[in-house]
């Protein structure tokens, strides 16, 4: 009975097969595959797709071309370069300006300190030479002389009201 109850399931093979089979891992025993025929597969493999990939992108590269109308990235910063040209231009000018101006105050405030301390007035001090210092504001001209353009007996002060009318 334990015979009986341990049954080997087999599949009948033919005869013919059994032999190819033998045949087959015999031929392989005396030519074992070659790494290098493995190897070589691989890399046609791998050249073939990289053709594929190579292909794409290209493709991609057209098509990217013709929906930006064929302009390339030098063709598009052009402006933005030429904006930045006029902008650097602009900056060395302001900064000669700044300069500039700077060496006038310099000037202007060795001026004031070269000024000996019983000058009667700032403007004195910045006369050209061989100039006619003007009038004092609180003199008006002398008799039979006509008041000079631009003069005021009563400057206005600049930003403040007049001053109120006197009374006598």
């Amino acid at each position: 009975m334990a015979n009986e109850e341990v049954e080997d399931e087999y599949e009948l093979i033919p005869h013919k097969e059994i032999v190819e089979l033998k045949d087959e891992i015999q031929k392989l025993h005396e030519n074992p595959p070659s790494p290098s025929k493995h190897l070589q597969i691989s890399m046609n493999d791998l050249a073939k797709r990289l053709e594929e990939m190579t292909t794409i992108f290209e493709k991609a590269m057209q098509s990217m071309t013709e929906e930006e109308g064929g302009i390339t990235f030098q063709e598009k910063m052009q402006p933005v370069l030429h904006r930045m040209d006029k902008i650097l231009e602009q900056n060395a000018q302001i900064a000669d300006g700044i300069v500039a101006m700077a060496d006038i105050v310099n000037e202007l405030k060795d001026k004031v300190d070269r000024v000996p301390s019983g000058s009667s007035s700032f403007e004195e001090s910045f006369q050209p030479p061989g100039a006619i210092p003007p009038p004092p504001s609180n003199f008006p001209p002398p008799p039979g002389m006509p008041p000079l353009a631009g003069f005021s007996p009563n400057p206005p002060l600049m930003g403040m009201p007049p001053p109120p009318p006197r009374r006598r």
